[in-house]
């Protein structure tokens, strides 16, 4: 996008210098000009920016199934990462963006004089005028618990303020405090989709120390690492390793208690793939999906579940098995694994 419209900033402001396609204004309808150039050396300033979704090929399958049932999830967007807690607790880490927010109901929060009629405002992730683009777990971020007496989740922090519609448009309120102490009924929310614009800091910073792991990090067993990958490492041996299911995202494991078919090449690996010829693309957590597990006794990870069996090397090619399932709970000691960039 950067280079597509000409993107620059000056004073503080973002603009575009460039209009490929033209552009789109309200009219009664939908209307487009300048679509064949006239365009030139004018600029525009930004208030926003949209993305769709990084596609999901063929995606018939929902997110990766926990092992504990989830409390509801308000989040519209498959572009975050998303790992269920104990209880009410989750991870929920997007980018900070105009389009990464929750959506709130009145209440509390006083609702200005000049607020269109409608029970919604807007909790921002991200400062007008900022230019400071971040990883934030949105639970953390805006204080997010779950009240047992009506079952409805609530913030209690914002740290941006809010947002809310005029007759002239856009407006900000509260963006230097007044609204602590202060809860919101949650109505849903959303993440903007990744590579994060300007990252500036690094994945959001844990309170306490975290238990040491007896495997180490699973993150330093990784060969191919996709600038798409979200990760996060939570307490324990446990981590969120969020990526896109193709034939360059799979786990290295050693032949151990998988039989080792016969007509397999003299290879001590094999491959445990996401994606195999035919299969849905979509995103996964390579940890619920591969039921990866730290075994104490000789610090070495392993995988536990074979969702789409195993391949290996035969002669000159490479063959498929165990495809039905008939795997899942033996355990394979991981080599190394991939994270690769959706295709």
């Amino acid at each position: 996008m950067y280079e597509y419209f000409g993107i620059y900033c000056q004073d503080g402001k973002w603009y575009a210098s460039k209009f490929p396609v033209g552009i789109l204004y309200w009219t009664d309808v939908l209307e487009s000009v300048y679509e064949d150039r006239g365009l030139e050396e004018k600029t525009a300033e930004i208030s926003g920016i949209y993305c769709a979704p990084l596609p999901s090929i063929e995606q018939t399958t929902p997110k990766p199934v926990w092992t504990t049932p989830p409390p509801q999830c308000y989040c519209d967007s498959e572009e975050m990462l998303y790992t269920q807690l104990d209880g009410c607790r989750a991870n929920v880490t997007c980018i900070s963006d105009y389009s990464t927010l929750l959506i709130g109901y009145w209440g509390e929060v006083p609702k200005p004089d000049d607020a269109l009629d409608g029970t919604y405002f807007t909790l921002e992730t991200y400062k007008d005028g900022s230019n400071n683009h971040q990883f934030v777990d949105l639970y953390e971020y805006f204080g997010i618990y779950c009240q047992p007496e009506n079952e409805r989740f609530y913030a209690t922090k914002y740290p941006n303020g809010i947002s809310y519609l005029t007759s002239d448009g856009l407006k900000y309120a509260y963006v230097d405090g007044g609204l602590e102490g202060k809860k919101t009924v949650l109505d849903r929310g959303q993440c903007a989709p990744p590579p994060p614009i300007e990252q500036t800091t690094p994945e959001p910073v844990s309170t306490t120390s975290p238990t040491p792991c007896p495997c180490g990090l699973f993150s330093a067993s990784v060969v191919i690492n996709s600038p798409d990958m979200l990760y996060t490492q939570l307490d324990g041996c446990r981590a969120n390793v969020t990526c896109f299911s193709d034939l360059s995202t799979l786990i290295v494991g050693k032949w151990g208690e998988i039989p080792k078919p016969d007509d397999a090449s003299d290879n001590r690996v094999f491959a445990i793939e996401t994606y195999i010829e035919g299969s849905n693309h979509k995103w996964i957590d390579l940890y619920e999906y591969f039921g990866i597990q730290c075994q104490p006794e000789n610090g070495k990870f392993y995988v536990t579940k074979y969702p789409n069996g195993i391949t290996y090397a035969s002669g000159g090619s490479a063959k498929n098995a165990y495809t039905n399932g008939e795997l899942d709970g033996k355990k394979t000691e991981i080599f190394d694994w991939r994270c690769g960039p959706p295709s």
